[in-house]
């Protein structure tokens, strides 16, 4: 039997999110107000930044790290 999704107390996500570039986003999202944490480069390649909503569901986002 599937529990009832209506009255789960647990019901946080995560997702990720591909993006062409996540410092753009993530300061369009500071901008809104929301919880961002900036992007930063990772050692697989990566330039990622972390979303919280308000209801602790958390969007990782990244794009690829730029060759400059």
């Amino acid at each position: 039997m599937e529990p009832d999704l209506g009255t789960r107390t647990d019901r946080r996500s995560t997702a990720y999110l591909f993006v062409e570039d996540a410092e753009a986003l993530a300061r369009t999202w500071l901008a809104a107000g929301a919880d961002v944490r900036l992007p930063q480069d990772t050692e697989w390649g990566r330039h990622e930044g972390v979303l919280v909503d308000l209801d602790g569901n958390v969007i990782r986002f990244g794009s690829p790290i730029n060759a400059d």
